[in-house]
C-alpha cells in the first residue's frame, strides 16, 4: 500500500477555488470530447464533469482514430444528497466511467478482449471544502483499493501536520509531497525536492524559456483582472489570498509481482495531473474570475449532458482463462 498526501498551495480564496475548479472541469471535459489527442482524464473535484463522445472524424487522417469508437468519460449519475457523512451536511454524488482503451499498451487491450471492459469507475462525494472519491476497476474487482480524500483549507500554505486526522499507524506510512504550481519544470517529487536547493541561475534560465513558451505558466503569467502573478519561488509565503488543497491518496494493488510498481506508476501520473490542472486553474484566472456560480452551472448544462443509458460492459476478466492471465502478467512485469 502506498499512501501519499499531496499539498498544493494556491493563490485563491476557498470560494474562488470552488468556482475556478468548476470552470476547469467543464473546459477540460469539453476539450477532451473534441480532441483526439488530449491528456488522460483526471480525478474530479466538482459536482459534475464528463465529456460526450466525439463523433467527428480526425482532421489529419479523415477517419476516426483507432480505439476511440466510444467516449473516454461517461457521466452516469449526478444527484444531491440531503445528508452525507459524519457532518450530516448536504453533498453532491457523482458517478462516472473512464474508458482506458486508448491509454494502455495494445498488447494489454488484445488480452483483455472487448475494449468497453477496460474501464475505471469513479464515485465522488462533494461536500466542499471536503471531498471523497473512490475508484474501482472491473479488471481487478477485489484487488484494487484507490481512494482520494481532499480537504481545502483557507489561509494555509500547506504546513499542517495532520489535517486529515490520521491514526499513528497511517501516519507512519504517509509520504508528504509538496506540489508547487509555479515550479519552472514539471518534475517528480524527488526532483522537486532537489530543485529547492538548485542555484538561482538555473531558475532564471528556466524562466526565460517559459517566457518564450506559447503556453501560459504561473511563473510568468500575470492576471490582468486581479493583478496576481507571476508566482516566483516562495510565493505562498507572501501571497494574499492563499489556501491549500490537501489530497490524501491511498492506493493498494494486490497483485503479486507488479503491485508496488503499479501503485508507484499511478502516483506518478496523479502528481502530473494535479500539477497540470492547478496550473491551468491559475493561468485561466481571467476567464472565470468574474463568473458567478449561476454562470458556471449554465455553462455545465450547455456543454455537458447526462447520458440516458449506461453502456453494457463485457464479462469480468477474472472469468477468462488462466493462460491469458499469466501471459498478461508476464508482459506487464517486463515493461515496468
Amino acid at each position: 500500500m502506498l499512501v501519499k498526501e499531496y499539498r498544493i498551495p494556491l493563490p485563491f480564496t476557498l470560494e474562488e477555488y470552488e468556482r475556478g475548479h468548476q470552470y476547469i472541469n467543464v473546459r477540460s471535459a469539453t476539450t477532451l470530447s473534441s480532441s483526439s489527442s488530449s491528456s488522460s482524464p483526471s480525478p474530479s473535484l466538482s459536482s459534475s464533469s464528463a465529456s460526450s463522445a466525439s463523433s467527428s472524424r480526425s482532421r489529419s487522417h479523415g477517419k476516426l482514430p483507432k480505439q476511440r469508437k466510444q467516449q473516454e468519460v461517461h457521466l452516469v449519475e449526478v444527484r444531491e444528497l440531503p445528508e452525507w457523512g459524519e457532518s450530516k451536511q448536504p453533498a453532491i454524488y457523482t458517478r462516472r466511467i473512464f474508458y482506458l482503451s486508448s491509454r494502455i499498451p495494445k498488447f494489454a487491450a488484445r488480452v483483455a478482449g472487448r475494449l468497453d471492459h477496460l474501464t475505471l469507475h469513479e464515485e465522488a462525494w462533494n461536500q466542499y471544502p471536503y471531498l471523497f472519491t473512490q475508484y474501482t476497476c472491473p479488471l481487478f474487482p477485489d484487488r484494487l483499493l484507490f481512494q482520494v480524500t481532499t480537504r481545502h483549507v483557507e489561509n494555509d500554505a500547506g504546513r499542517q501536520f495532520n489535517v486529515h486526522n490520521l491514526s499513528p499507524e497511517v501516519l507512519s506510512k504517509r509520504v508528504v509531497d509538496h506540489i508547487d504550481i509555479a515550479s519552472p519544470t514539471s518534475s517528480s517529487a524527488a526532483s522537486s525536492a532537489s530543485s529547492s536547493s538548485s542555484s538561482s541561475s538555473n531558475d532564471d534560465s528556466s524562466l526565460l524559456a517559459l517566457a518564450d513558451s506559447p503556453t501560459p505558466h504561473p511563473a510568468t503569467y500575470r492576471s490582468v483582472k486581479t493583478g496576481r502573478g507571476p508566482l516566483r519561488r516562495g510565493w505562498e509565503k507572501r501571497s494574499t489570498p492563499v489556501m491549500c488543497a490537501y489530497k490524501l491518496v491511498t492506493i493498494h494493488f494486490d497483485y503479486a509481482g507488479i503491485g508496488s510498481q503499479v501503485e508507484q506508476l499511478v502516483h506518478d501520473h496523479l502528481r502530473t495531473v494535479y500539477q497540470r490542472i492547478h496550473r491551468e486553474c491559475f493561468c485561466w484566472l481571467d476567464d472565470w474570475i468574474d463568473m458567478s456560480s449561476e454562470d458556471l452551472t449554465r455553462l455545465q448544462h450547455e456543454n455537458l449532458t447526462l447520458p440516458s443509458s449506461i453502456p453494457k460492459l463485457s464479462p469480468p476478466v477474472e472469468q477468462r482463462t488462466g493462460r491469458k492471465r499469466r501471459w498478461l502478467k508476464k508482459k506487464l512485469f517486463s515493461r515496468l
